[in-house]
C-alpha cells in the first residue's frame, strides 16, 4: 500500500512539474520577439576633395609655338622668326595631374573647382639649322576651371556608386621652353579661354574613401603672331576622392 502511495505521489509531482515547465516555455516563447530589421538609410555624399593622375593627349595646331629668331646675316631681318619643327607627334602625349573640390546640392546638382597640369618633354629636329640637329622642348599646360555637375546614383543604398557629367569653364596657360642645338633658347607663354565637357564614375571603397575615373575634352586655342596655337587636350584620369561629410 505504501509503495502504491509513493508511486502516485511521484507521478503527480512529475506531471505537475512538467506542466509548469511547459507553461514557462510557452510563456517565454511569447515574450521573445525577433528584432526588427533595420532599413539601410540612403544618405547622399555631398562634399569631396580629390586628387588624381592620368594621360593627356594634345590636339590641333601644337607646333605653332616652335619658333626661333633667324640670323640677320642670313635673312637680313634680325626680328624674323621661323618655325623650327612641323612634326607634332613627340609633343602630343603627356602626364597629367589634377586636384579639385566638389559640392553636391539636393537633387544631385553640384559645383566644383579643378586645377590640372599637363607635362611633356620631347626632342625634335630643328628645321632652321643647317645640319638639322636635335633640339628639345619642355611643355607645361596649366588648366584652371569652375564646374557645373549632375550625378546619378546606381542604387539607393547608403554607399552607392554614382556616375556624373558636367561642364568646366576657365583658362588654359602654356609655358613652353625650347632649347635649340645651336645654343639658342626661345619660349612660348600664352593663355586662352577653356571649356571642358567631362563624364566619370565614382565608387565608395571604404568609409570616407572613394575612387573615381574620368574622361573629358579640354578645348582651348587662340591666335598668336605665328598663327593659331592649340592647347586643347583629351584627358583621361583616375584617383582618390575623400568625402568630407560622414554618413
Amino acid at each position: 500500500m505504501k509503495q502504491f502511495l509513493l508511486i502516485v505521489f511521484f507521478s503527480g509531482s512529475f506531471l505537475g512539474n512538467g506542466q509548469n515547465i511547459k507553461t514557462k516555455i510557452q510563456e517565454s516563447g511569447f515574450e521573445i520577439k525577433p528584432e526588427a530589421q533595420k532599413v539601410e538609410q540612403f544618405e547622399e555624399a555631398r562634399i569631396f576633395v580629390y586628387g588624381g593622375a592620368g594621360l593627356g593627349v594634345r590636339l590641333g595646331e601644337i607646333t605653332t609655338g616652335f619658333l626661333v629668331g633667324a640670323a640677320a646675316s642670313q635673312f637680313g631681318d634680325p626680328n624674323l622668326r621661323t618655325q623650327t619643327t612641323n612634326e607634332s607627334s613627340p609633343f602630343k602625349s603627356g602626364f597629367l595631374t589634377e586636384l579639385g573640390f566638389r559640392y553636391y546640392f539636393g537633387g544631385n546638382f553640384g559645383i566644383g573647382a579643378k586645377g590640372s597640369l599637363f607635362i611633356n618633354s620631347a626632342e625634335f629636329i630643328n628645321l632652321s639649322d643647317t645640319y638639322r640637329q636635335e633640339s628639345k622642348a619642355n611643355t607645361k599646360i596649366y588648366n584652371g576651371q569652375v564646374e557645373g555637375l549632375y550625378r546619378f546614383y546606381l542604387s539607393q543604398s547608403a554607399k552607392s556608386i554614382f556616375v556624373y557629367s558636367g561642364l568646366g569653364l576657365g583658362v588654359s596657360i602654356i609655358d613652353q621652353g625650347q632649347t635649340y642645338s645651336v645654343g639658342r633658347n626661345t619660349s612660348v607663354n600664352e593663355a586662352f579661354f577653356a571649356i571642358r565637357p567631362f563624364a566619370g564614375i565614382q565608387i565608395p571603397v571604404w568609409d570616407i574613401l572613394h575612387v573615381y575615373a574620368e574622361t573629358g575634352y579640354n578645348y582651348s586655342q587662340g591666335k598668336i603672331s605665328a598663327g593659331t596655337l592649340s592647347l586643347s587636350q583629351y584627358l583621361v584620369t583616375a584617383g582618390i576622392q575623400i568625402r568630407l561629410n560622414e554618413f
